[in-house]
């Protein structure tokens, strides 16, 4: 069988004599780029090791948020990933955080490894590790601007340059029994290592039970309780988060948000896929409203959909509407003209020209009327002369 090629043991090797192994794919990164880590421990550990366990922070101590995707490849061996949100630049911690164990008596400790994160944009990958799954999808983002990328792999026939402007999906189908593996992306300066564990047997996922408690839409910053109904100003941008918590006794893997109706074209959400959800975690979503200030139409409907493959698991619907108010300078500017509509002055000549015109438009009209009944008195007389001679004998 060939050697494990975890992407971090190969350039970190593992020390069985530390009590923590942590390791980071690269030393600098760019912004968006998704850190990868890999975490060993040499402890008796107490509680488990879920997501929480793990931050990003500053050179302050400051938590920085961001969701974290965690995988367990054994009971003291983890793989983590994330995605580096749009930061100054300067040193970054990646930290292992608040670790419970027992050496015969209860203890926490805690571990961090140093990064440089600089001011050039790149681009995210999602999933970071396939970790026993027969197939996926491999999701890029590009953050800056078109660039080509290469993605190949030999173990499974892999071998492809895409342009890439914004988003790329590349559909995987990792074989059976075959020994781990790495898939290569390479772009801008650098690349990506992505770890492959393949799986005999499909992992099971099962159904998330919809209850009240698996949706919590608590503590937003659009409102107490998340607003399902928006009334705004054309220049208004509320944002705010909400949470999804898995109640089950199980991880669900394969949930996704979208958004319907014309939802899109006036709200953004921090992520569309969900990765997995560990039993009682709780997640982040957060979700952005006319982020341009420039809504195209006065109404958007639709509904942000969570669901688990294609089927529905829940949906928060959602109203906006926008006020269509008529800027107070136009009225200003119309009520302005209207003032200032010049105004003329009546003095007395001009009366005495009024009437002078009045007295000559008068003239030529009573004088074709005098021409015309002078001319019919005439025509009258002439008419019973000439009547008064046809009957003289």
């Amino acid at each position: 069988m060939k050697k494990i090629l975890i992407l971090l043991l190969l350039l970190l090797p593992l020390v069985n004599a530390q009590d923590i192994t942590v390791s980071i794919a690269k030393d600098s990164y760019h912004q968006h780029e998704t850190l990868q880590a890999e975490v060993s421990f040499n402890l008796s550990l107490t509680d488990e090791i879920t997501a929480s366990n793990f931050a990003l922070i500053d050179k302050n101590n400051n938590t920085i948020p961001t969701t974290v995707f965690l995988e367990e490849i054994t009971k003291d061996h983890y793989f983590i990933y994330f995605n580096i949100p749009e930061l100054d630049n300067g040193t970054y911690h990646f930290l292992v955080k608040d670790i419970v164990y027992t050496d015969d008596i209860l203890r926490k400790t805690s571990k961090s490894k140093e990064f440089f994160l600089d001011n050039l944009t790149s681009i995210s990958i999602f999933p970071a590790i396939l970790n026993h799954v027969n197939s996926t999808t491999l999701k890029i983002n590009n953050y800056g601007n078109p660039i080509n990328i290469t993605i190949k792999s030999e173990e499974i026939n892999l071998s492809k340059t895409v342009f890439l402007e914004n988003t790329a999906s590349i559909d995987l189908e990792i074989p059976v029994n075959e020994d781990e593996f790495n898939i290569r992306v390479d772009y801008l300066d650098t690349f990506y290592l992505i770890p492959v564990i393949p799986y005999n047997i499909a992992k099971e996922t099962k159904p998330l039970i919809i209850t009240k408690e698996n949706i919590i839409l608590l503590n937003s910053s659009l409102g107490t309780y998340f607003n399902k109904n928006f009334i705004l100003e054309k220049n208004s941008t509320p944002k705010g988060p909400f949470y999804i918590k898995n109640t089950l006794n199980y991880a669900v893997n394969g949930l996704t948000f979208s958004l319907t109706g014309n939802l899109a074209e006036i709200v953004r959400l921090d992520y569309a896929i969900v990765g997995e959800i560990k039993p009682g975690e709780t997640l982040t979503q957060y979700v952005w409203i006319n982020e341009n200030k420039n809504p195209s139409r006065l109404d958007y409907q639709g509904s942000i959909e969570l669901r688990l493959d294609d089927d529905l698991v829940s949906a928060i619907p959602m109203e906006i509407n926008f006020l269509d108010e008529k800027p107070l300078n136009n009225i200003t500017e119309e009520r302005s003209s209207n003032l200032t509509k010049p105004v003329k002055n009546i003095t007395a000549s001009d009366q005495v020209k009024e009437g002078k015109d009045n007295l000559t438009l008068l003239f030529i009209i009573l004088i074709p009327l005098a021409l015309i009944v002078l001319l019919y008195f005439i025509f009258k007389k002439d008419k019973k002369k000439e009547s008064e001679d046809f009957f003289k004998p």
